[in-house]
């Protein structure tokens, strides 16, 4: 979505249509999953797990609602010449996103298969989105324009809180992302 070649711009639109058709099916998911454990007394031990379960969607919803805004504030982005021309401002917001982007990939293995080898694969994740995120915050302060600056802003400040977000998973993970 940073880059765009000719007159196309790139807006994300249908990766982010097909992120929120599978959070809805998600939530479908979970909604049918909790009416056949109400009706059904021989799996309410599953009970635990649903509920495991239907916490990270809803951490995960929380996520699309930051994926959102990037996604807006990148457009705007696109459009600003300023921007455009500091190509190492745009490196090292790829890096961010790429980073961020892994920390909910990790927080997703955890949600899925709960262990400590995926706790750890989040902690490291959550560290290095920080570190990039960092270097990014670095380069906005060479900025001199205000939209710019505004709307790198908008965007780190989403990456941090779906940095956050991830961090919510376990109370040693919730530590590292405060800090």
């Amino acid at each position: 979505m940073l880059e765009s070649t000719g007159r196309v711009k790139k807006t994300g639109r249908s990766e982010f249509d097909r992120l929120i058709k599978e959070a809805e099916k998600c939530q479908d998911t979970l909604e049918l999953a909790e009416q056949s454990l109400k009706y059904n007394p021989l799996l309410t031990h599953q009970r635990v797990r649903l509920n495991q379960l239907t916490a990270y969607i809803i951490q995960l919803q929380r996520i699309t609602i930051q994926i959102r805004g990037i996604r807006r504030s990148l457009i705007d982005v696109q459009t600003d010449t300023y921007y455009q021309q500091e190509q190492i401002i745009l490196q090292q917001l790829k890096e961010a996103l790429s980073a961020t982007a892994d920390c909910i990939a990790a927080y997703g293995q955890l949600a899925v298969h709960h262990s400590e080898q995926n706790l750890k694969n989040l902690q490291v994740a959550i560290e290095a989105a920080q570190i990039e995120q960092a270097q990014c915050l670095n380069y906005l302060a060479q900025v001199t324009s205000l939209v710019t600056i505004r709307d790198l802003g908008s965007i780190l400040t989403d990456l941090g809180r779906i940095v956050a977000e991830t961090g919510n998973a376990h109370p040693v993970v919730a530590k590292a992302a405060v800090a």
